[in-house]
C-alpha cells in the first residue's frame, strides 16, 4: 500500500492496525495483533510517497483458500 502527502506542509504518519467488527449491529474497530507493518511511523515530506508493508502475523489463524462471495 502507498500513501502520499498532496500538501506543501510535512505531515506526520503513525499506523494503527485495526479490527472490523459488527456487535448488534454496529461496527466496531479494536486494535489487532493479527497483522503486522512496517514502518509504523513516518513523516512525509510534500509531494513524497511512502510504501507501506502490511502482513498477516500469524497464517495459522486464516484461512488461505480463495472464497466465493
Amino acid at each position: 500500500m502507498t500513501v502520499q502527502n498532496n500538501d506543501y506542509a510535512p505531515k506526520k504518519v503513525q499506523l494503527i492496525l485495526v479490527k472490523r467488527t459488527y456487535k448488534d449491529g454496529i461496527e466496531e474497530y479494536k486494535e489487532t495483533k493479527d497483522l503486522v507493518a512496517t514502518p509504523v511511523t513516518f513523516t512525509l515530506h510534500d509531494g513524497q510517497i511512502q510504501l507501506i508493508r502490511v502482513a498477516l502475523q500469524n497464517t495459522q489463524n486464516y484461512s488461505t483458500k480463495a472464497k466465493d462471495l
